[in-house]
């Protein structure tokens, strides 16, 4: 799932781009959840950050809550 929303990510540009961007900070949001009760604390933080990188590329004030 994270790599099909990476890939539509990189493929779209314009509008489409942002709302990819948009579902790729969702979809990374959803595997905060799972990762949070992994013993993994620093895949937890890469996930995070990308997370929080993706809802700023989508420009979108509801990705960054």
């Amino acid at each position: 799932m994270i790599r099909d929303a990476q890939l539509a990510a990189w493929m779209y540009r314009g509008k489409h781009r942002r709302t990819a961007q948009a579902l790729l900070a969702e979809t990374y949001g959803l595997t905060q959840t799972f990762v949070a009760y992994q013993p993994a604390p620093d895949l937890l933080w890469r996930v995070a950050d990308r997370a929080l990188t993706a809802a700023r590329e989508s420009e979108d004030p509801l990705a960054l809550s």
